[in-house]
């Protein structure tokens, strides 16, 4: 499954591009499923400081492929210190939260100011959405508490039917 349809699916959750039949209580992971969607997600705007929701997730996906997919990802969190952030918002606790600065620790100046420089808002500004949003995302990617193997080329991202076998 390519991360075209994966990033879709996330949309489709967050209802933009798709939405529910009504059958299902609204923000359940039933009502997601309807949408074609990932559970999870139900807290990421529309738009938020000039970005939509479409490019917010796609900003999202993309911060995810660059770094090899959700495995390589975990691995610079836990080059940077901070594993523990990143596997709580893989497991099925809560997660933790991360600030703008160790989301800059993380990535590193010159790739936020890069997604900065692409969607037109300040650096800070990038920062603070990724550490407000990665989080949902990784953690609704990973609705079974763990990271799929697909993820380690970082071509594919689970979804919610493909993380049940």
């Amino acid at each position: 499954m390519g991360t075209t349809r994966i990033l879709e699916s996330i949309l489709g959750s967050l209802g933009v591009g798709g939405g529910t039949s009504g059958t299902a209580p609204p923000g359940s992971a039933e009502a997601a499923a309807e949408a074609g969607g990932t559970p999870g997600l139900q807290g990421m705007p529309g738009s938020h400081a000039g970005v939509s929701g479409q490019e917010l997730i796609g900003m999202m996906g993309e911060l995810i492929q660059q770094h090899g997919g959700l495995l390589g990802l975990m691995e610079q969190f836990k080059q940077k210190g901070l594993s523990e952030v990143f596997c709580s918002w893989v497991g099925l606790g809560e997660n933790q939260q991360i600030n703008p600065d160790q989301i800059q620790r993380v990535l590193g100046d010159e790739r936020v100011a890069r997604v900065a420089q692409r969607f037109g808002i300040d650096p800070a500004k990038a920062s603070e959405l990724i550490s407000q949003y990665l989080p949902k995302v990784v953690d609704a990617l990973t609705p079974m508490g763990k990271i799929h193997p697909n993820t380690a080329a970082g071509d594919t991202m689970p979804i919610k039917e493909d993380a049940e076998d």
